[in-house]
């Protein structure tokens, strides 16, 4: 079982962190998502919480050939709030963190569980993101802890995702 702890105070934050989708200290293994698919996270987060950046980890994999990437914050009902500049020759090496700009600050409204997605294109490889494997009827409670959702992108974030479909969750912070 995979416990997220909505209480900063109690976390392992990195440095400048806002929150996380799941404390780093849990154990990690490394996913990859497939080309031009969005790969959600469930992340706690507060009202007020202005969001400027979003930053996910590779693992041992790193990319080759990125085409396109971006990452992308989502509502707790997964509309579309803001997603960072399309970066068209994208690298990702292994075991290095990625930072994405998002296109304006976002000050949330509402408390809770929001999403943060992250969707590259490659000619040739796929980097592996730091991330933890759910049992799967612990993932499909309600709210979904993320996934594997949208395919077929390339530039810009669904106006709406849909809902994660597997029980992959990346690590990735807010700050």
């Amino acid at each position: 079982m995979v416990l997220i702890n909505p209480n900063p105070a109690v976390t392992d934050l990195p440095t400048g962190a806002i929150a996380q989708t799941f404390e780093r200290r849990n154990g990690m293994g490394s996913q990859a998502s497939t080309s031009g698919r969005l790969l959600l996270a469930g992340i706690y987060l507060r009202a007020g919480t202005v969001i400027t950046t979003i930053t996910f980890a590779s693992s041992s994999t790193a990319m080759s050939g990125g085409t396109h990437g971006w990452a992308a914050l989502y509502n707790p009902s997964l509309g579309l709030m803001a997603q960072s500049a399309d970066d068209t020759g994208i690298t990702w090496g292994a075991n290095v963190n990625k930072t994405f700009t998002l296109s304006a600050p976002q000050t949330l409204t509402v408390t809770g569980w929001h999403y943060v997605g992250v969707m590259v294109t490659v000619t040739t490889t796929m980097p592996t993101l730091a991330s933890l494997v759910v049992i799967a009827n612990t993932a499909q409670a309600s709210p979904s802890v993320g996934g594997l959702s949208d395919t077929g992108l390339t530039t810009t974030a669904p106006a709406t995702a849909t809902a994660p479909s597997s029980f992959i969750i990346p690590w990735a912070m807010v700050a």
